[in-house]
């Protein structure tokens, strides 16, 4: 099947690039007659063995093994709010394993000493976790398996004594004690310190500088 394409221009022709996934092809090569008079030039073919189609490795003369792909942002380049705030992430893991512990969205220190992660927990449900100087703060799961393949919407609002966090609109318990790490650097994109991540597809991550109500939460 197709499992993502990009368009590209020129001034006499529009072009699309697919990804295809297909069967192994060393043993199914994929392959199309074509019409005997069109043709086309190709470049950048990779062949990848395995369950999902990574990103594209720009390679010379030698194999190039490239490094985990690691999106983030530092703090100070957004409205951040030490006292308070919301990360509302959507998407879901496509190849882990459940134990994986795959990561939606986080805030870090570029440790887990302080963070704000969302998450799948080590039984396959979803999960925030608030850790402030190494201690854990909050830590509030989701009734509902979270299957590898399938995408959730995850709302955590939290503010000193004020921790919740919404999965497809089901809310969690409360916690009303524990602190807020100030000391939090990055906004990681589907891992947490550039680690443990998502394995999948991450649809959307925000963030909001002021704690949501656990009523909007739930939108």
């Amino acid at each position: 099947g197709i499992a993502g394409r990009t368009k590209s221009t020129t001034t006499t022709l529009i072009c699309d690039f697919f990804v295809v996934a297909g069967t192994d092809p060393a043993t199914a090569p994929l392959s199309y007659a074509g019409d005997g008079a069109s043709g086309i030039y190709a470049w950048g073919l990779q062949c990848e063995r395995g369950p999902n189609v990574g990103s594209y490795i720009p390679t010379g003369a030698a194999q190039v093994t490239r490094a985990a792909d690691v999106i983030s942002i530092t703090t100070s380049a957004i409205p951040y709010n030490t006292a308070e705030g919301t990360l509302i992430g959507e998407g879901g893991p496509r190849h882990s394993a459940v134990g994986d512990l795959p990561t939606l969205g986080a805030l870090d220190d570029g440790s887990t000493n302080n963070r704000i992660q969302l998450r799948r927990d080590g039984t396959g449900v979803a999960q925030l976790v608030v850790g402030a100087g190494g201690v854990v703060q909050a830590s509030i799961t989701i009734t509902g398996s979270w299957t590898t393949g399938g995408a959730r919407k995850l709302a955590a609002g939290f503010r000193a004594g004020n921790f919740n966090v919404a999965c497809n609109g089901v809310l969690g318990n409360l916690v009303t004690s524990g602190t807020v790490p100030t000391a939090v650097t990055s906004l990681m994109v589907g891992s947490i310190v550039g680690v443990v991540q998502i394995n999948g597809h991450v649809r959307k991550l925000a963030y909001i500088p002021r704690r949501l109500t656990d009523a909007e939460l739930q939108r």
